[in-house]
C-alpha cells in the first residue's frame, strides 16, 4: 500500500474525521489532563499535538481497524514521543500497546489516562519475543537515523505471520539532498525519494514483507515546509507473508 499526501486540504479533512470519530487528542479532557500533568512536573507547557500529521494518523488508524479488527492484538509503536497514533488506537479499543522511544519523556504518553506500556529503548532492538506483534507503527520516525536493514530485521523478527508494518515518512518524488552534517534529535535526517521507496519495497519483498493493498502514486503539491525544505508525507503498508 502506497499513499501520498497531496495537499493541505487532506490534512484538514483528516483532522475533521478524527474529531468526528471522537479520536482527536489535540483537545478535550484527555489533552487537558496531559497538559496539567506536564505543567506540574516541568512547570512549562507541553509541545502541541502535531496537527500537520493528521493525514498520517488517520490513514494509519483506518488501515489498522480495517485489517486488524481484533482489539487484543499487540501493537508496537516505534518512536512514540509526541506521536498521536498510539493514543488514537487506545481510544479505538486497542489496549495492548507497547510504545518505544529513545527519549525518556515518552513516558508522558501515560498522562492521557491510559495504560499504554512505555519503554525507553532503541526501537530497532526492543525487548520483545519473536513473532509476538500484530502491528508495528512508525509515524514520521524512520527519516531520523534511517537504517533500512535494521527496520526490516526488526519487522520480520517481531511480526506474526500476516502482521502489519505501517510507516509514514517525509517524501519528495525526486528526492532532496540533505547536508551531511544536519542533525535532528541528534540523528541524520533523510527525505525519501521515489527510488528510495522502490528500494525499500524490493528489499522488504526479499525478506517476506509484501505491500498491503494497492499503490497510489498520486502527484503532490508538497504542502509540508520545514527547515527550508518543501516536501510531503508518504504512507507505506506491508504485510508479513512468511
Amino acid at each position: 500500500m502506497i499513499r501520498v499526501l497531496r495537499n493541505e486540504t487532506q490534512i484538514a479533512e483528516a483532522r475533521r474525521q478524527l474529531r468526528a470519530a471522537g479520536l482527536d487528542t489535540s483537545r478535550g479532557w484527555r489533552r487537558a489532563l496531559y497538559s496539567l500533568c506536564w505543567y506540574l512536573r516541568f512547570r512549562t507547557v507541553p509541545e502541541p499535538v502535531a496537527i500537520i500529521k493528521s493525514w498520517d494518523v488517520w490513514n494509519m488508524y483506518q488501515v489498522v481497524t480495517t485489517h486488524v479488527p481484533d482489539r487484543n492484538t499487540l501493537i508496537f509503536e516505534m518512536g512514540s514521543y509526541n506521536s498521536e497514533i498510539a493514543l488514537v488506537l487506545w481510544q479505538a479499543g486497542y489496549h495492548r500497546i507497547r510504545a518505544s522511544d529513545l527519549n525518556p519523556l515518552g513516558r508522558a504518553i501515560r498522562w492521557y489516562g491510559n495504560r499504554i506500556e512505555f519503554h525507553c529503548e532503541d526501537f530497532y532492538n526492543p525487548a520483545l519475543p519473536p513473532a509476538s506483534v500484530g502491528v508495528m507503527t512508525a509515524l514520521s520516525v524512520i527519516e531520523h537515523g534511517y537504517d533500512q536493514d535494521k527496520l526490516l530485521h526488526v519487522a520480520t523478527r517481531l511480526l506474526v505471520p500476516g502482521g502489519l508494518l505501517l510507516i509514514t515518512t517525509d517524501y519528495h518524488e525526486k528526492g532532496i539532498v540533505i547536508p551531511s552534517d544536519f542533525r535532528y534529535f541528534g540523528l541524520p535526517y533523510h527525505i525519501f525519494s521515489r527510488d528510495d521507496i522502490d528500494n525499500l519495497i524490493q528489499s522488504a519483498a526479499s525478506v517476506g514483507l509484501e505491500l498491503l493493498g494497492t499503490s497510489e502514486w498520486e502527484p503532490s503539491e508538497y504542502p509540508i515546509r520545514w527547515e527550508g525544505w518543501q516536501f510531503t508525507f508518504i504512507f507505506v503498508g506491508f504485510r508479513k507473508v512468511r
